[in-house]
């Protein structure tokens, strides 16, 4: 980097991003994107990304074409140029924390889409927007994308399905014998903390196993409200069971003893 003196040694400009938490982050002389999904390929991510940014050049090249013979004017097309780009399309840019409620609040703020959901997010590709874009330079038919639109929604359908099973049964055969198992050892524990008047801890020992109690209380609705939603295949009412299901799972665990519960725990999978 140049700055007009010899007097400093010649240092690298941005020699790293600016930004972890932007899922599309510029670094340096290039963008990074990182918003796949970790069971997910790049090929269609990066498609659609390379579809985009030809259809940009495209329409960069389309305005300096017919004065790339003529440097004056060309100098001043480009500048124009530059300058109509960033004040149409500044609001995308951001610095700050992309993970945060924060820049969920400032996005809808500058009117920038937030889609938070998978099937809302597929529904993309079945925009009139998108149909032209691959067609137009041949990337994929609008036959094609209906094609992919419906086997993406139909694999989120299934492995949804699977997970909401897959929890069910834990909760049935695992979760809620260990937690009832806790409740015995907790109870025997109270009875004979007043055969022996031992009143010291009785508050203590009794409150968990009350609290212990109400949340068991809660699993049987929860499970069933999953179980309808699983038979109904209503995606979005199998993801408000899942979440339901795993907050009282999650508190539960931390009124459990680790060596009654069934499979690893937080506090194992994230500091031991």
């Amino acid at each position: 980097m140049s700055i007009g003196v010899d007097t400093l040694p010649m240092f690298p400009l941005d020699t790293s991003d600016r930004n972890r938490t932007s899922p599309f982050a510029f670094t340096g002389n290039k963008f990074e994107f990182r918003a796949v999904g970790s069971s997910q390929t790049c090929a269609w991510p990066m498609t659609v990304l390379n579809t985009i940014v030809a259809e940009s050049l495209d329409e960069i090249c389309t305005i300096l074409d017919p004065v790339k013979d003529k440097p004056e004017e060309f100098h001043t097309t480009l500048n124009k140029l530059l300058q109509d780009i960033i004040k149409k399309h500044k609001r995308i840019l951001f610095s700050g924390d992309g993970y945060g409620e924060a820049w969920i609040k400032e996005a809808e703020r500058r009117k920038l889409a937030n889609t938070p959901g998978t099937i809302e997010a597929l529904a993309a590709l079945e925009t009139p927007k998108a149909r032209a874009l691959f067609e137009k330079y041949k990337v994929v038919s609008p036959v094609e994308l209906h094609a992919r639109h419906e086997i993406q929604s139909e694999i989120f359908h299934k492995e949804i399905n699977i997970e909401a099973e897959t929890a069910l049964l834990m909760v049935e055969t695992l979760y809620i014998p260990a937690v009832t198992e806790q409740l015995t050892q907790l109870t025997s524990a109270i009875a004979q903390m007043k055969a022996s008047g031992i009143k010291a801890g009785m508050k203590a020992t009794t409150d968990r196993a009350n609290r212990i109690g109400e949340l068991l209380d809660l699993l049987p609705a929860q499970v069933e409200a999953l179980r309808l939603a699983v038979d109904k295949e209503s995606t979005k009412d199998i993801l408000t069971g899942m979440n339901d299901l795993r907050k009282t799972i999650d508190t539960l665990e931390g009124l459990t003893d680790a060596d009654l519960w069934p499979v690893p725990t937080y506090a194992e999978l994230l500091f031991l």
